[in-house]
């Protein structure tokens, strides 16, 4: 759980340069190399496209092919904004707060602002978010005994993803 203001950049770091770095990584495992597969989520489609965006973007700049371009490729059948591929089997998926999950899963689950700042005081959209957490994201994982979930959120209300988590009183958090 990552809880901090807004205009951090931690969208950036979790969104962007988190997955760039895991598939530069030279050992593959569960959890680091060009293999690991990443579902990203959050309040807003829109806001989750652009960092799926950056991200590619990253990848396929001269600067990263340059230093890692040899073990990361992303593939040419599969590079849209909501999904890319890697040649080596690693992915970077993208879905919203709601949105459908079936079929997705990752290594990683970043949840990027699962809690909208106008919405923050809705008894609707509070239950709405903590029903999806419950009942679609957090079954996502490929491996749940390797498998990493990361929330990035400011604080907005004490029953948010990070209240709910917490108050779940369950470990690895």
């Amino acid at each position: 759980i990552i809880n901090i203001p807004p205009r951090f950049s931690k969208s950036t770091l979790c969104g962007v340069l988190f997955p760039a770095w895991v598939f530069a990584q030279p050992e593959n495992t569960p959890v680091s190399g060009n293999g690991v597969q990443f579902l990203h989520a959050s309040y807003s489609q829109t806001l989750a496209l652009q960092d799926s965006l950056k991200c590619r973007r990253l990848l396929e700049s001269d600067w990263y092919l340059s230093r890692w371009g040899d073990r990361v490729q992303v593939s040419s059948d599969q590079n849209t904004k909501s999904q890319f591929d890697l040649e080596s089997g690693g992915r970077r998926m993208t879905t919203s707060v709601g949105g459908s999950t079936t079929g997705l899963g990752g290594q990683y689950l970043i949840c990027d602002d699962p809690n909208n700042a106008r919405e923050s005081n809705s008894e609707a959209v509070i239950m709405s978010t903590i029903e999806w957490w419950d009942m679609a994201w957090s079954t996502r994982l490929n491996d749940p005994k390797t498998g990493c979930r990361i929330v990035v959120q400011q604080r907005l209300n004490e029953r948010d993803i990070t209240g709910h988590i917490l108050s779940q009183d369950i470990g690895n958090w």
